[in-house]
């Protein structure tokens, strides 16, 4: 599967809630807006195995994290350290859907896709040049 995808991230301010995460990530990405649109194969209901459809889509992921909990987070002068589990859900929208492939046969029906997931993440950075005990 070919496809082109462009991602923005939003970060949201949320009221302060007592023991709730303080700001959220909104992820956007646009699939299919490229140069080329994606194409798959989808497959429609009574139609025979060969003559699966090859579409061409665009569509639009929305997705945001649910829960998330940070066991650890460490800091020093010169590198720092997280962990993070986070539990996330989103919705992908399709917005152009036609057949590129094979002439003639039907177009699929599509409709929203919602989803849910769970990421894990470490992150560890280290800090060139810090930490080195020289200040002028």
């Amino acid at each position: 599967m070919l496809h082109s995808r462009v991602r923005f991230v939003t970060l949201l301010t949320l009221a302060s809630i007592p023991g709730a995460i303080h700001a959220a990530e909104i992820g956007v990405s646009f699939f299919g807006y490229g140069k080329e649109e994606d194409k798959m194969l989808l497959p429609v209901s009574g139609t025979p195995p060969v003559r699966t459809p090859i579409v061409s889509v665009r569509s639009i992921q929305i997705e945001a994290p649910l829960v998330e909990y940070r066991p650890f987070r460490t800091f020093s002068m010169n590198q720092s350290s997280s962990l993070v589990f986070q539990l996330y859900g989103g919705v992908d929208i399709p917005t152009k859907v036609s057949v590129y492939a094979p002439e003639g046969a039907p177009l699929p029906d599509v409709r929203n896709n919602w989803f849910a997931g769970v990421r894990v993440a470490f992150d560890w950075r280290y800090y060139l040049g810090s930490g080195t005990g020289v200040h002028r």
